[in-house]
């Protein structure tokens, strides 16, 4: 697997893997009074640029193409074929689903749509889900929309989106008979208008691979998308709650 610089995507194989596009989303803040245009241009520019630069044979979205539940929208009937027809015409398209995906047949009757997929020893699924088995050398997921929150002096904050690294735990190794971790990456959201949720902040997980049980949270490593380690997130949750008590 390899990060993209500066984007929330990597490559794995031939594959170009995005998630949580969310096409759609831009409704809901509409609904709120909020004027915003639809991000599939953007997100669509964005997509064809990452296939000529990484010349990808297929494009993976790993999870919430579309943002409505249960249903979409009539933005997301419009927006949702017409990327994914944009980027078959470059590469093939493979759609995991996510937990926004239930009708997502019925936009893309064409499109491959799975609930998980394995290139080489990799397993990607969106991680809403179970997943099949936990004995591969890596497991891909999203679902979590991971961002760091940083404080300044003054006391304004800040978001950045992250990549998170963790580990099963060593009881949960012996538990499920496994001799060792996959190594777990948890993406960032592609859709740019998704802040993302602040980690150092929450301190959990969501979703079945990230219980409490399986994996401890502060023991993730945290990367910009610029590849900047940053550290653990049990120390960059120590660094927010000391800018708290000094502000």
């Amino acid at each position: 697997m390899k990060k993209i610089f500066g984007e929330a995507a990597c490559i794995i194989g031939d594959a170009l893997v995005v998630a949580d596009l969310h096409l759609g989303f831009e409704n809901e803040l509409r609904n709120q009074g909020l004027r915003i245009p639809s991000q599939r241009v953007n997100i669509k520019r964005r997509l064809l640029s990452l296939i000529e630069k990484t010349n990808a044979g297929r494009v993976v979205i790993l999870g919430d193409l579309k943002h409505s539940i249960p249903k979409a929208t009539w933005q997301e009937y419009a927006d949702v074929p017409e990327l994914v027809s944009a980027i078959e015409a470059r590469a093939k398209v493979i759609v995991v689903k996510g937990n926004h995906d239930a009708s997502i047949e019925r936009l893309l009757s064409q499109t491959e749509v799975v609930d998980s997929l394995v290139i080489g020893d990799v397993l990607l699924l969106h991680g809403h889900r179970r997943a099949p088995r936990l004995d591969f050398s890596h497991i891909v997921i999203a679902h979590n929309h991971p961002a760091i929150e940083f404080v300044d002096e003054l006391g304004a904050r800040m978001r950045e989106k992250v990549w998170l690294e963790l580990t099963l735990r060593e009881e949960a190794l012996q538990k499920l008979g496994l001799d060792k971790s996959p190594r777990i990456t948890v993406m960032p959201a592609f859709n740019e208008l998704i802040e993302g949720v602040p980690f150092n902040v929450e301190m959990r997980g969501q979703g079945p691979l990230l219980k409490e049980e399986l994996v401890d949270i502060g023991e993730a490593m945290v990367y910009l998308l610029d590849g900047t380690e940053l550290g653990r997130v049990k120390e960059l949750s120590q660094l927010m709650h000391s800018s708290g008590e000094e502000g």
